[in-house]
């Protein structure tokens, strides 16, 4: 059997052993699809939502979404988003509370159509925490780079589940730095080291948070709303929300 074959027939053993973790991708790129799928999500969420403007007295306003006909009650992951002067924050029962400063209009003057979740949370004046460790993710990761190593270096199926079992054993929550670091299994009479401090300070294992994602959504979708002009004191609209 041709060499590229031989891995592919390796490659393909693993990953029916594992279908969990299939599909060869880089860590940044397996963080990037989970942003897009929680944003589209969201997104497809608030489709459904209506925004009653409580309050609207120049830069100081108040504005509630909801979910119109919600079966658990209108509150039922509604928030309220409020403006100032230079601020904004956003809470209620689908987040906690987050506050930015930036611009004199938050509103229009700050947000785009598409959430930024790196540069938003640069203005944040409250400290709630946006960054997590995903050992999900980290893990897919490894299983993957393992994948990698062990068609590189022409293992046999049988030494790549080993491989990938010593793999799967890992408890990441317990200290992802530290269990990767010290992660050196044996494949017969070798000692795989797949990881240095370069590689360990480079993969960023932590990555911004579901609800984060999700208030840059709320804070993206609603200044779009007002940014274009139909929205009016006390009376209440159903929206078709944004597509990104």
């Amino acid at each position: 059997m041709p060499a590229v074959l031989a891995k592919q027939a390796v490659s393909a053993m693993i990953f029916s052993c594992y279908p969990k973790w299939g599909g060869v991708m880089g860590f940044s790129e397996l963080v990037r699809e989970r942003e897009r799928e929680i944003i589209f999500r969201t997104m497809a969420r608030l489709e459904t939502y209506a925004i009653k403007v409580l309050h609207s007295d120049g830069l100081y306003r108040d504005l509630y979404c909801f979910q119109p006909g919600n079966p658990y009650g209108e509150g039922e992951r509604s928030f309220h988003v409020y403006t100032r002067p230079g601020g904004i924050a956003v809470h209620g029962d689908w987040c906690s509370e987050y506050v930015l400063e930036r611009v004199p209009d938050m509103l229009t003057g700050f947000f785009g159509p598409r959430p930024n979740m790196g540069y938003w949370a640069e203005k944040l004046t409250v400290r709630v925490p946006v960054r997590v460790s995903e050992y999900g993710l980290t893990k897919q990761w490894l299983i993957d780079f393992l994948t990698e190593y062990a068609d590189e270096h022409d293992m046999t199926p049988s030494e790549a589940r080993e491989l990938i079992d010593e793999a799967l054993m890992l408890d990441l929550e317990e200290n992802v730095y530290s269990q990767l670091f010290d992660f050196e299994p044996w494949i017969g009479d070798e000692l795989i080291s797949p990881f240095g401090y370069d590689e360990l300070d480079g993969c960023g294992w932590e990555v911004w948070s579901d609800e984060w994602i999700r208030v840059c959504c709320f804070l993206a979708w609603v200044s779009t709303k007002w940014a274009s002009g139909i929205l009016e004191p006390d009376h209440p609209l159903s929206t078709e929300g944004v597509a990104l």
